[in-house]
């Protein structure tokens, strides 16, 4: 009851902790014989816990517990030791500290206390105790009574291994080789070790022979014979690890001269000393001994005891839960060997080892569930446990779990995860893996086919005498498939495998020797003795039931080959009982005989049902054949899903044909929805199996990135590959890919090339090649230009109806090209195309209808056909459909339609589209002006090289640099770019235009040059730029360069040439230079003087509204010139009246006439200098003035004249600034006058 309450009120929880009053219940219950609290009484006054320390008194409770039996005599003399080696430890004896921190961590003479032995062992070995140095280092690395840090027990095991202790050492060693605490150096490891082993300590040795094995210090090259020596040593020790390692060296041969009796020896010694790895190798040692014994005769007694001693040592070890042992063990009950047979212990103990994850173990048990042998048949289990082998690496269980993906037994089928296990089993060299591997890349199973790959697969497993792959090998070297074709060496493959009874190397020696007798001859074979062997093969594996066997003997007896004779009904019988056999070959072989008469009655229903035996079984070739009666619809209604789903299957399983049609299908839509990368999948497939019509559909996917992504290279490769087999479809898309490739490198043989295939192909009647063909005779590109040829390749496609030639031929007719010209032949030509959809040719018949070449003009139905075009997306109809709306041809005119259109066109990056939207952008017709859109149009145009655009954004740029540099006077300049900037850029444009020989950009930048805007200033090239501008009709040009001879800028003046330039380009209605041509006539400058021919320029251009043009007007008829009295012969005096003051007198009626023309004159003045005033000329306002001041041509009237002399004297006009000074100062002065 006391120490009831002790307990309580000492540790459980919720209660206050009283040591003191424990200690008053203690000695109570002492006191009253109890020896458990005499014992804790004892540790009460040994450690100070509830009553002050005093170890005499806590040895004297002690000794009572002793006496009353509660503990050994021994503690007794424990607790003595401790309170001795307490005292000693106190006063700083390291061995004391070092051999309490012992007691304290063992629980010796004390209570056990990790924590205290962790602080005695740490005063010990601060004082360079190795002992305590260990000991605390052990520790530190197994987290006792310190947190476990690796680190700091290394330091301990580094300092204790410095004072030469082999133990620390070895730890030392140890954390290096695992990199426990310090960085992992196997060397460094392998030193400690050393250290140690050199001093005799066992393990030590022991590991330095480990390190030794695996190549240690010897750039990883094993050094046996070192191992075995340190094993040896260890061994002597007793060491049972060192003497199993050293059992395994005799066993193996490693490092001693190979002897099983001594290591048997060895096995024993460490088998004894209950070591579980010496058990089990002793047992597999027994075992082995017990299997050579009972190989031979006699031995049988002796074999069925050894195998029984060799199963109790095996039941030893694997009672310890050694794996290896339990599988052995397990193999032992399962095969009745050294114990009585028992697949249900069987399968106990290798589910203790497969348990523990010995994978050969787990693979065993998977077997047994597999198979249900000693437990229940459960697939899912045994997929289970063939997981848990592979994912350890063993290859029996990968090979396991890749036959279950394979067939879908107990998971769910997934070749290409078979292929995954098969492949990782088989590149650990396993047998049958390799096998597997083989045929899954023969077959396309859960790869790509890839006969190459099988080839070496079956290689490797062949070599190893796996008979499956010597037959399959043999077939890889008789078909060529991934190898050259070598009959022999086939012969030989088939050979081997059919003597180990293989009937399907039986069969195919038969096949091989078959076709050896018929590729010979009857000369090579006279007697017949190699067809004669070809059915002896073949009988042997049909007398196994082999199908094929029986199928080719039925081909022998049709055609009566190697058999007594020909008998078309016993051969009839073969293929049927080939066929009942469910064999697909023999039934679709029987289903063409019926499809085609051969033979059977002519029944192609028949024949359709012997397709669907075969094909429902999986055959490839029937279920194409299938597939194909299903799409045309022979002997079955058609049916395009049916026989979508045929080829499906059929290329599913590699078939080429079929992979081919199924990727057909799938590129055209036919019973399936169109999907393109899976049609470049099946042709990838087809291709790979040399089937030219899916190698030239494969090279288009790869050429146009249809379902693929685009690659060139890959498409040549494939073109080349289709077009070496004579397909004239490869032929000619290489000879396209190679025409386009020479296009973008400049390469004329690549061209010549391209031609070489295209002719190939254009014999054989290919439209499209033809076509090209043409070209290329047209173009001159590959062959020597020859119109005639092209015209007569063009005839030959265009008569097939190929409408790209027809257009073609249209276009040399049109323009009289090869062929004499004929546009009504052409516009012929062209319908036809059109007619077929071919948006160039209705373009171009458009064009025939908008000019009425070839037919009668209609606009209408030119807009009829480029919009045919134009919805189709063809990019010139697009844009003349634009130009159409622009101007109302065909159409009411529509900026907002022409835009749309031009937007279409600029979408397919058409450059004059480009430039024309701009424009519309530039001047706000048909979308909203804005100008910064207009630069983003005329600017995509520019980049492509489109002159007009380039202009275009030069004008614009150049605009918008004039206005920032307005905006930079008043300061509110906002432009991201400097008025200087867009000048330079707008010049950079002009330049583009103007070297393309736009001859408004030649203007704009002589422009520019001649004020040394964006450029240095230079009126000689801008004279030069003018100049070209001229010379192709620019009236701007030819006024600037009518300028600079007239004032000899940038060229020697020469009025007559600067009359010239005037000359033309007021012939053109430039009302500048009709000014400037009317001037110079009107002085007489480059030309003969003639008023009348200045008078009649000035009024050309004061008729387009031109103000210069006006005033001068205004001046003549002012001033008389050209008109009036020097303008009218008839109005100058009679010959001979002359005045006193010698001048001619004028006829009273001569008099009046004047006046009233002067009158006239006056007032038309008055009429153009109006005109020119109300436009801001300063000149004209100040001469109108001048009229309304003095009333000449109009009534008087001051503030009139007032008002216009104030406008042209806020313009700085001198003339009007002087006249209103005079008026305003008349007016002050009170000047009656006014």
């Amino acid at each position: 009851m006391y120490v009831f309450l002790f307990l309580v009120l000492m540790v459980q929880p919720g209660v206050p902790r009283d040591a003191a009053h424990a200690v008053e219940l203690y000695t109570k219950a002492s006191e009253e014989g109890s020896a458990d609290a005499s014992y804790r009484l004892g540790n009460c006054y040994m450690t100070g816990t509830g009553v002050e320390k005093d170890e005499e008194e806590a040895v004297w409770y002690y000794q009572q517990a002793v006496c009353s039996k509660q503990q050994p005599q021994s503690f007794f003399a424990l607790v003595q030791a401790v309170i001795w080696l307490r005292k000693s430890a106190e006063q700083g004896d390291a061995f004391a500290q070092n051999k309490l921190g012992i007691c304290y961590e063992n629980g010796e003479g004390v209570e056990e206390d990790l924590k205290t032995a962790a602080d005695w062992y740490r005063k010990a070995a601060e004082q360079g105790n190795a002992d305590a140095q260990f000991n605390l280092g052990y520790l530190y690395f197994h987290g006792r009574g310190v947190d476990t840090d690796e680190a700091e027990a290394v330091q301990w095991y580094r300092k204790a291994a410095e004072q030469g202790y082999t133990r620390a050492q070895t730890n030392l060693g140890y954390c290096y080789e695992r990199g426990a605490g310090v960085p992992k150096d196997e060397l460094e490891a392998l030193k400690w070790y050393r250290e140690a082993a050199e001093q005799g300590y066992a393990q030590a040795q022991h590991n330095v022979g480990w390190s030794c094995g695996k190549g240690t210090g010897t750039n990883g090259v094993p050094n046996y014979e070192e191992a075995a020596q340190w094993y040896q040593k260890a061994a002597e020790q007793d060491l049972p690890d060192s003497q199993c390692n050293l059992g395994m060296c005799y066993r193996d041969g490693q490092g001693v001269e190979k002897d099983i009796q001594k290591a048997e020896e060895w096995f024993r010694k460490s088998a004894d000393q209950g070591f579980k790895g010496g058990q089990r190798n002793l047992g597999f040692l027994l075992y082995d001994k017990a299997k050579e014994l009972a190989s031979a005769e006699g031995n049988e007694e002796q074999s069925e005891e050894l195998a029984k001693e060799a199963v109790a040592w095996l039941l030893k070890a694997a009672e310890q839960g050694d794996t290896l042992a339990q599988n052995k063990l397990g193999a032992c009950y399962g095969n009745g060997e050294g114990v009585e047979k028992n697949e249900e212990r069987a399968a106990e103990w290798y589910r203790k080892a497969a348990i523990q994850g010995n994978a050969e173990t787990q693979c065993n048990l998977g077997f047994l569930y597999f198979h249900g042998k000693g437990v229940t048949k459960d697939e899912a289990e045994a997929v289970k446990w063939y997981t848990m082998s592979a994912e350890q690496n063993d290859p029996r269980g990968q090979t396991h779990l890749g036959y279950c993906y394979e067939k879908g037994a107990g998971v769910e089928r997934n070749q290409q995860e078979a292929v995954t296990w098969y492949r990782r089993a088989a590149e650990q060299g396993y047998v049958q893996a390799e096998h597997n591997m083989g045929w899954c890349y023969e077959k396309g199973i859960g790869v790509d086919q890839d006969y190459a790959e099988a080839v070496k697969w079956y290689e490797k497993a062949a070599v190893k005498g796996f008979a499956d792959s010597q037959s399959n090998l043999g077939m890889c070297y008789r078909d060529a498939l991934g190898v050259e074709r070598d009959l022999d060496v086939a012969e030989q493959w088939f050979l081997k495998g059919a003597e180990q009874g293989l009937k399907g190397a039986q069969r195919n020696l038969g096949f091989l020797l078959y076709d050896k007798a018929k590729r010979g001859g009857s000369e090579a074979d006279s007697d017949g003795t190699t067809m004669k062997e070809a059915v002896k093969w073949l009988e042997k594996a049909a007398d196994q039931g082999d199908a094929l066997a029986q199928n080719q003997l039925g081909v022998c007896f049709s055609k009566g080959e190697g058999v007594a004779a020909k008998d078309e009904k016993e051969a009839a019988e073969f293929y049927r009982k080939s066929a009942e056999q469910g064999f697909t070959d023999a039934q679709c072989n029987l289903g063409f005989l019926h499809f085609h008469g051969i033979g059977v009655p002519k029944d192609e229903k028949e024949g359709v049902r012997w397709y669907e035996l075969a094909a429902g079984a999986g055959h490839a070739k029937a279920q194409t054949h299938l597939g194909y009666c299903y799409e045309r619809g022979t002997g079955v209604p058609k049916d395009n899903k049916e026989a979508a789903s045929w080829y499906t299957k059929a290329a599913n399983q590699g078939y080429a044909q079929a992979q081919h049609n199924l990727g057909w299908c799938y590129e055209k839509g036919i019973g399936v929805d169109q999907d393109y990368p899976t049609a470049a999948g099946w042709y990838a497939k087809a291709a790979a199996q040399g089937f030219a019509d899916a190698q030239s559909n494969l090279g288009m996917c790869y050429r146009d990135g249809q379902g693929i992504e685009k690659d060139l290279e890959k498409a040549e490769d494939w073109f080349r590959k289709a077009a070496a087999q004579g397909l004239k479809g490869g032929q000619r898309n290489l000879g396209f890919l190679l025409y386009d490739k020479c296009k973008a490198a400049e390469d004329e043989s690549v061209m010549r090339e391209a031609v070489q295939h295209l002719t190939l192909a254009a014999e054989q009647g290919d439209a499209l090649a033809q076509n090209r063909l043409g070209t290329c005779y047209s173009k001159g590109e590959g062959v020597e230009k020859d119109e005639t040829k092209a015209a007569a390749w063009y005839q030959k496609s265009a008569l097939q109806g190929n409408p790209d030639a027809q257009c073609n031929l249209g276009y040399l007719c049109f323009h009289g090209v090869g062929v004499p010209q004929d546009q009504e032949e052409a516009a012929a030509w062209y319908q036809k195309a059109s007619d077929q959809g071919d948006p160039r040719a209705q373009a171009f018949l458009g064009f025939c209808y908008e000019r009425g070449e070839g037919v009668l003009k209609d606009d209408q139905q030119a807009i009829t056909w480029y919009r045919k075009s134009a919805e189709q997306g063809y990019v010139q109809a697009q844009h003349n459909m634009g130009r159409c709306y622009e101007r109302g041809i065909g159409v009411p005119q529509s900026y907002e339609e022409a835009a749309a259109w031009y937007q279409k066109a600029t979408e397919k990056d058409f450059p004059d589209a480009y430039n024309n939207l701009g424009i519309c952008y530039r001047d706000g017709l048909g979308v909203e002006k804005n100008r910064n859109k207009a630069e983003e149009c005329f600017r995509k145009g520019a980049e492509k090289g489109h002159r007009g655009a380039r202009r275009n954004l030069g004008f614009l740029l150049y605009d918008k640099a004039k206005e920032a540099a307005e905006k930079k006077g008043d300061g509110s300049e906002t432009e991201e770019k400097t008025s200087e900037e867009l000048m330079l850029e707008a010049v950079e444009w002009l330049r583009k235009a103007a070297d393309a020989g736009d001859p408004l950009a030649q203007n704009k930048l002589g422009v520019c040059c001649s004020r040394g805007e964006g450029v240095e200033k230079d009126e000689s090239v801008a004279a030069e730029l003018y100049r070209k501008s001229a010379d192709q009709g620019n009236s701007n040009a030819q006024w600037n360069l009518g300028c600079l001879y007239f004032h000899g800028k940038g060229v020697p003046k020469d009025m007559p040439e600067a009359v010239n330039w005037f000359q033309k380009a007021a012939d053109q209605n430039d009302p500048r230079a009709q000014t400037h041509l009317g001037y110079c006539y009107e002085k007489g400058l480059g030309v003969e003087r003639d008023e009348a021919q200045a008078l009649s320029w000035y009024t050309k251009a004061a008729e387009q509204g031109y103000a210069p043009g006006q005033h001068n007007l205004g001046w003549c008829y002012e001033k008389g010139v050209g008109v009036g009295n020097q303008g009218n012969p008839s109005a100058f005096p009679s010959e001979g009246q002359l005045g006193p003051d010698g001048y001619p007198l004028m006829a009273p009626q001569e008099m009046q006439a004047q006046e009233e023309a002067q009158t006239l004159n006056r007032a038309e003045a008055v009429k153009w200098y109006t005109k020119a005033a109300e436009q801001g000329f300063a000149e004209s306002q100040c001469n109108l003035g001048i009229c309304y001041r003095d009333g000449h041509g109009v009534d008087k009237d001051v503030l009139v004249a007032e008002q216009w002399f104030r406008k042209g004297a806020e313009q700085d006009h001198k003339g009007a600034q002087r006249n209103l000074g005079l008026l305003l100062y008349d007016k002050a002065k009170g000047n009656t006058a006014l």
